[in-house]
């Protein structure tokens, strides 16, 4: 649900994705975090560090707002007609393990005006990683 990046090697920002309603999902925590400086853990790895003042949360300072309708502007752009997510073999099985209302919650928290907002999804047409064996649909 959030998203770490550096700032000049010297600030690290955490930014919540979601502005929204949404966010109750995932705790009380402000949009945007200002960490002072980060300690790199290990000798040679730039990947990994902690925090070394305690955090500093503050309002986000800018408000992003996207237009759809982009068709007017972009005529040759190709439409967006959604936003979704892939649906794999193992997706199935464990949403098969849910009891009714935990398949209700994870449709409303994927579908729903609460939840991610999706509008689409995708199948694989062959398997893939997360396959419990290897098939296709048209073998040859």
């Amino acid at each position: 649900p959030v998203n770490a990046y550096r700032h000049n090697n010297a600030r690290v920002k955490v930014l919540q994705t979601s502005l929204g309603e949404p966010s109750v999902h995932w705790g009380e925590v402000p949009c945007v975090y200002y960490g002072r400086r980060m300690t790199t853990l290990f000798d040679g790895d730039q990947g990994h560090g902690e925090f070394d003042d305690p955090a500093e949360y503050v309002a986000p300072s800018a408000q992003i707002n996207v237009d759809f309708d982009a068709g007017a502007v972009f005529p040759n752009r190709k439409k967006i007609y959604g936003f979704g997510g892939a649906f794999t073999e193992a997706t199935a099985l464990n949403y098969n393990t849910l009891p009714p209302e935990g398949k209700t919650t994870f449709m409303r928290l994927l579908f729903g005006k609460d939840g991610l907002g999706y509008s689409l999804g995708r199948v694989h047409m062959n398997s893939c990683d997360f396959s419990v064996k290897s098939y296709s649909f048209d073998e040859t």
